[in-house]
């Protein structure tokens, strides 16, 4: 849903309740993603091609998915 922000700088999620993140693929001038702690995996090429990605918390990470 979020390739279509093409200029999206911050994605902040924090006051979500999502478990997975998918679909930022492709996001060039995403530099900041804060996530909820309700996150626990990520999909593959979530993030692949964010090129300006500099700041993203995966502390609570526990499954990258393949």
């Amino acid at each position: 849903y979020f390739s279509r922000m093409l200029n999206l700088e911050k994605l902040d999620l924090a006051q979500t309740a999502i478990t997975t993140v998918a679909g930022c693929n492709g996001l060039t001038s995403l530099q900041t993603v804060v996530l909820p702690e309700s996150v626990i995996a990520i999909e593959d090429e979530a993030f692949n091609s964010c090129t300006s990605l500099s700041s993203i918390n995966l502390s609570n990470i526990t499954l990258l998915s393949h």
